[in-house]
């Protein structure tokens, strides 16, 4: 088999191995749903496989478990970014969710 075959068959690889995780992280997911980490893998794995949209829906997940999730605050603005969206409608979003972090916070330590 010549270089260039094999270099055909990373890709065709890379996707097996995706879907291979895919299948592992649905799985752990379906075991626990609220876990983040394993929410944020899968989400990823997602996001690589061209499938945004229930990549979306896992960092909002996340989000909803815990909203101090960085990782998924830093996921979504990429992905608000690469549909469209404009640096400062992104970094206004960020900041109302870091907002919201902060006033909860304080309201934890004030009770």
């Amino acid at each position: 088999m010549g270089v260039a075959s094999v270099d055909l068959l990373r890709p065709m690889e890379a996707v097996r191995e995706l879907r291979r995780q895919e299948r592992e992280l649905d799985k752990a997911a379906r075991t626990a749903p609220n876990h983040n980490p394993t929410l944020h893998r899968l989400a990823g794995v997602y996001r690589k496989l061209g499938r945004v949209a229930e990549a979306r829906a896992l960092y909002e997940r996340e989000l909803a478990n815990n909203a101090y999730e960085v990782g998924a605050v830093l996921a979504l603005a990429e992905l608000d970014l690469a549909d469209g969206a404009t640096e400062a409608e992104v970094q206004d979003m960020c900041e109302k969710l870091l907002a919201n972090t902060v006033i909860e916070s304080y309201r934890v330590e004030m009770a």
